[in-house]
């Protein structure tokens, strides 16, 4: 790879170079310290990390979590110096990032949506289906779907008898695909979420480890879904409580918020409504693309080059 790129950089002219991936790509800096550069790691593995550590609750397990976590805050904390620019999809993994190195040049741009592609239904889904997506090699999207599954749909179950769950992804263990019924229905990789979506009444997010922004409740936002999510599964949104999603951080609370949902057609119609107005205002491709842009103009200008 190192040959490839300086290949790349010897045989053409470029304006900016910009690497993405962290832990993958971030030793390369050598290679493009000539140029204006910026690194994309997406997200903070610390903040990642400690999400997970906070989670163990077997001793030998936070141990070696914690073992990780400290060996992840070293590394974070040098392995982005050099770049002109760092950066993220959320404040939370800026705000991690500045506490581990202050004097890292950290930037937030968020990721976006095609809103074209991901676009309401026309009709109002009034069936009580809860939907929940995620690629199932990623071990805390699993960790949210078991807990879906055993602990928070058996809560709605008891107060709506015909709730329905889908589970859709990539690749669920047989762990989670064994938990199959009449009403909980998993799939595998679907060519297209949008079916899907549309039959859902409810995007329901009960991640309890992770970093970065969720694409799934962007998403689900574009195509005018009301939300049930933890607050993790919010980082980089700025949901309001009440207009755009209801939050909760137990079974209980997640469930009960849930119910309420399922019970109160207005109030879905008005917070997919608020979603949906979100996504176009803040989360388009264009705007993404505006902000790229601005950040390459102000990083040329601080280098000396022209415009």
């Amino acid at each position: 790879m190192w040959a490839a790129i300086a290949h790349r950089l010897s045989e053409n002219r470029y304006d900016i170079v910009q690497l993405f991936g962290g832990i993958q790509v971030y030793e390369y800096r050598h290679l493009v310290q000539s140029l204006p550069n910026v690194i994309v790691p997406y997200d903070s593995y610390s903040l990642y990390l400690e999400r997970a550590f906070e989670q163990q609750a077997k001793p030998l397990q936070k141990i070696l979590a914690g073992v990780q976590l400290s060996v992840a805050h070293r590394y974070e904390q040098a392995m982005f110096m050099g770049y002109d620019r760092i950066v993220v999809l959320s404040e939370v993994d800026r705000h991690t990032l500045h506490m581990l190195n202050p004097q890292l040049p950290l930037h937030v741009i968020p990721n976006g949506i095609d809103t074209s592609y991901f676009s309401p239904s026309a009709n109002l889904a009034v069936e009580p289906i809860l939907l929940f997506v995620g690629n199932f090699e990623y071990a805390p999207n699993v960790d949210a779907a078991l807990w879906l599954v055993h602990d928070i749909f058996p809560r709605i179950k008891q107060r709506i008898p015909a709730a329905r769950l889908l589970l859709v992804g990539n690749r669920p263990p047989d762990i989670l695909s064994a938990l199959a019924a009449p009403d909980i229905e998993i799939t595998r990789r679907v060519p297209d979420i949008r079916p899907y979506m549309e039959r859902a009444a409810i995007f329901i997010s009960p991640l309890r480890v992770g970093s970065g922004i969720k694409n799934k409740v962007l998403e689900a936002m574009a195509m005018g879904k009301p939300l049930v999510a933890t607050p993790l599964s919010g980082d980089g949104i700025d949901l309001v409580s009440g207009t755009h999603v209801l939050y909760g951080t137990s079974a209980d609370e997640l469930a009960e918020a849930a119910i309420r949902l399922l019970n109160d057609n207005a109030l879905r119609a008005a917070m997919g409504q608020a979603n949906r107005q979100m996504i176009e205002a803040q989360f388009t491709w264009q705007r993404v693309a505006d902000q790229y842009e601005d950040l390459y103009k102000q990083m040329r200008r601080k280098r000396g080059f022209a415009e």
